[in-house]
């Protein structure tokens, strides 16, 4: 099989990584140096073991018309830091756009290229589905002894520290997990049992979004494949669940009405402030972090002079314009629209396409109300993996 060691270090770097990266010593080599740890090490051997192998096996490179959307943003965000007034191009700014936006996009790219066979899915699938349960089951052990305190509350995060990247991070699995309870890549009922472990983590992060995007994905996938005994049962499932594990006052506490209208009174404000960014500069924006920079004008009795939208999308326009905020939204637009189309193709097509939406609709959801969600590394690779399943079959007329 074509690409076979790219193979293993890209499951290596997506799927455990994540896990183990925590545990790992990292080198340090001063001031201004970036760190180097594992997760660097293992992108920098899948890139060099990727090209090796595409040069000595003569591979064609395949590059389609998402790949060059998700450049020409990654060419803006870059260039954003050229007018911007807070930044320059230093190694930090430099190691930053690595990390966050050079990197995914590599991920996006081997991803096309290396996911050209149903086989090839199916058993990548059982590697990240593997992740997601270790994840869910250190989820939920912080949560019950107590060992992970987020702002004073009881919320998980597993290996990766933050409870809603955690969140997110499932979220985006579950439907991988649906697909391969369907195909029996793996056995029905081992599934089932994963998948009720993969709920229990997301509600240990006490995530609302995590938990509503959950239920989004499980209803999205169920509806698309006409699965109505297993829709409303869940559904009912994942309600009662809810409902019972709210009595826990470390849960119930963040879905108080009043909590939740605070919380939402909050995001319109920040939202609005962002507006009023964009109004001022509408074709390019403040430039690179121009949010985050600019909210203390905006929220001058705020102890924070700066802080993050919590919304990708008022982000996107605040900081790059109508010129950045096209391109971001064709990331996740064109591939959707792409996939509704090919549900009525053939069925390996129509079953990438059901996977796909159900994993782009709970993203973009989840990246409205997340602050730098799209900027983290582990978040956006994986959404950026999972959606080039969508492009299975168009490899041949993409070829370079």
């Amino acid at each position: 099989m074509k690409l076979k060691y790219t193979f293993f270090f890209f499951v290596l770097l997506i799927c455990y990584a994540p896990i183990v990266a925590i545990y790992l010593p990292k080198t340090h080599f001063g001031p201004g140096i970036p760190e180097i740890g594992p997760l660097r090490i293992i992108s920098y051997m899948t890139l060099i073991v990727f090209f090796i192998e595409i040069a000595i096996n003569r591979i064609k490179i395949i590059i389609n018309k998402w790949i060059i959307i998700i450049l020409f943003f990654s060419f803006i965000v870059t260039l954003s830091v050229w007018w911007s007034k807070y930044y320059s191009y230093d190694t930090s700014t430099l190691q930053h756009l690595l990390d966050s936006i050079f990197f995914p996009l590599f991920v996006a790219f081997v991803s096309i290229n290396l996911f050209s066979s149903k086989e090839r899915i199916h058993n990548y699938m059982k590697h990240i589905i593997i992740s997601g349960f270790c994840l869910s089951i250190i989820s939920m052990f912080q949560f019950v002894f107590k060992l992970s305190v987020v702002s004073g509350e009881i919320r998980s995060g597993a290996t990766l520290g933050n409870p809603n990247t955690l969140a997110i991070f499932l979220v985006l699995i579950i439907p991988c997990l649906l697909y391969a309870i369907d195909k029996s890549t793996i056995k029905p009922t081992v599934g089932w049992i994963i998948l009720l472990f993969i709920l229990g983590g997301i509600i240990c992060t006490v995530s609302r979004k995590g938990t509503v995007t959950a239920i989004l994905a499980i209803g999205i996938y169920s509806l698309l494949r006409k699965d109505w005994k297993k829709l409303i049962f869940w559904v009912f499932a994942i309600l009662i669940c809810g409902l019972l594990i709210a009595i826990n006052p470390d849960i119930g506490q963040r879905y108080k009405e009043q909590r939740i209208e605070t919380t939402f009174q909050g995001k319109f404000a920040m939202a609005r402030a962002g507006i009023e960014m964009f109004k001022k500069h509408p074709f390019i924006g403040l430039g690179y972090k121009g949010y985050y920079q600019n909210f203390g004008k905006y929220f001058p009795y705020s102890s924070k002079k700066r802080y993050d939208a919590h919304n990708e999308y008022i982000t996107a326009l605040a900081n790059y314009g109508i010129l950045g905020f096209i391109p971001f939204m064709l990331i996740f637009l064109y591939p959707l629209f792409y996939a509704f189309k090919n549900l009525k193709h053939s069925e390996i097509q129509k079953d990438m396409a059901i996977l796909g939406i159900a994993i782009i609709i709970p993203f973009m959801l989840n990246i409205a109300f997340a602050g730098t969600a799209f900027y983290q590394q582990i978040l956006t690779s994986l959404f950026y993996t999972h959606t080039s399943f969508i492009f299975i079959n168009k490899q041949s007329s993409n070829s370079w």
